[in-house]
């Protein structure tokens, strides 16, 4: 009998690691170094996700000050804030049990490939993926969309038979655009409300759920 699941696609941030210390470190250090400050924890939280020109531009009018300042993030993340990070409880297992029963898996991400390689390797999880879809460094951030069908095309999946997992709203559209089944997961940096307000198929609360939901 067919699978209803083949092919598993994962966001990183808020979905298998939980990066927002580093992310939020980062964020601070290139707004200080501009002049700016924020002690808004909201508002740092806001880098997580979205393109970082995004969540810049917001403290600018000056767009080139802002590409500076991504500049200088990055300057700050490669130095060590991406290894500020740590997988939630039950990815590893989750990956894991996936793996046992054949799925393949990829990545569909708007951190800089780059990063999400080496962090990947750094949690000791690359090798569960068979692709990493991701923008290159200085590049015009692709949509989930455009990432989540790189990634397909370069599995060879079936759209029938794939499942885009995220913890936001980005990843939910993405994945109706793309023509695959999504679950949202509550335990990253989304909300419930988010999620369902997006058409999320399914919700998770663990990670044990998602393995349990897409093995079924």
């Amino acid at each position: 009998m067919k699978k209803r699941f083949e092919t598993v696609l994962f966001d990183f941030d808020g979905t298998l690691a939980d990066t927002a210390a580093g992310i939020k470190h980062c964020a601070l250090e290139a707004l200080h170094a501009y002049g700016f400050d924020e002690t808004d924890d909201e508002r740092l939280r806001a880098f997580i996700g979205p393109p970082l020109i995004d969540s810049f531009i917001n403290y600018t009018d000056d767009a080139d000050t802002a590409r500076n300042m991504v500049d200088k993030y990055r300057e700050h993340y490669r130095a060590g804030g991406m290894f500020r990070c740590e997988l939630y409880d039950g990815v590893a297992d989750m990956l894991a049990s996936l793996d046992a029963a054949g799925m393949s898996m990829a990545i569909a991400s708007s951190k800089p490939g780059e990063f999400v390689d080496m962090i990947l390797t750094h949690l000791g999880i690359r090798h569960y993926f068979g692709f990493i879809s991701a923008p290159a460094v200085g590049h015009v951030n692709p949509t989930k969309c455009e990432l989540i069908n790189s990634a397909l095309d370069s599995l060879g999946a079936d759209r029938s038979t794939a499942v885009m997992v995220g913890d936001r709203m980005f990843d939910i559209e993405g994945a109706a655009q793309a023509g695959v089944f999504s679950i949202g997961v509550l335990y990253g940096f989304g909300s419930e409300d988010e999620l369902s307000r997006y058409g999320a198929d399914v919700i998770c609360e663990t990670p044990k759920q998602i393995s349990e939901l897409i093995l079924k």
